[in-house]
């Protein structure tokens, strides 16, 4: 329940600037049918369909992703070259946008997930090409974690 109401708080925070607002929220089990049978029900009610599980997606198979493709979607990228939220994916369910946000959507912090929703909400299109060109520039923030290969590396002539 925490998780799912930071999720929630954090999501429509990250929505309202872009003038979206969540219409329907569930929550179902991390399983395939369940997530499957939610999404085929809910498809066509809203102009995009947000996916965020509780675990990461790590995977084009993963419950997510594949849930999308069992109720007549599709996934056109997964995976992002931005960090973080590299482990988000895009598709179409219902003719219209689906966004599989990654964990770090959680976070109000600035991550990959931005960058999609801010193209989508500027009517651009955001398919597997303009996802590759996000590569450039895609490190938004290093963590204070990171190994730092730079560093450290001192060359002896």
């Amino acid at each position: 329940p925490a998780l799912h109401r930071k999720g929630r708080a954090v999501t429509e925070a990250r929505l309202a600037p872009l003038g979206w607002r969540l219409v329907a929220d569930e929550v179902v089990p991390h399983e395939l049918g369940a997530l499957t049978e939610a999404l085929t029900r809910l498809a066509g009610r809203a102009d995009m369909t947000l996916i965020l599980t509780g675990s990461a997606t790590s995977d084009p198979q993963d419950v997510g992703p594949e849930a999308v493709r069992r109720a007549g979607g599709a996934i056109a990228r997964f995976g992002m070259p931005v960090d973080p939220g590299n482990l988000l994916f895009i598709g179409r369910l219902s003719d219209r946008p689906v966004v599989g946000l990654p964990g770090c959507a959680r976070s109000p912090a600035r991550n990959g997930a931005d960058l999609v929703l801010e193209r989508l909400a500027a009517g651009l299109s955001v398919g597997d090409a303009e996802i590759a060109r996000m590569g450039v520039g895609g490190l938004l923030k290093e963590i204070p974690v990171r190994p730092q290969p730079r560093e450290g590396r001192a060359t002896e002539n």
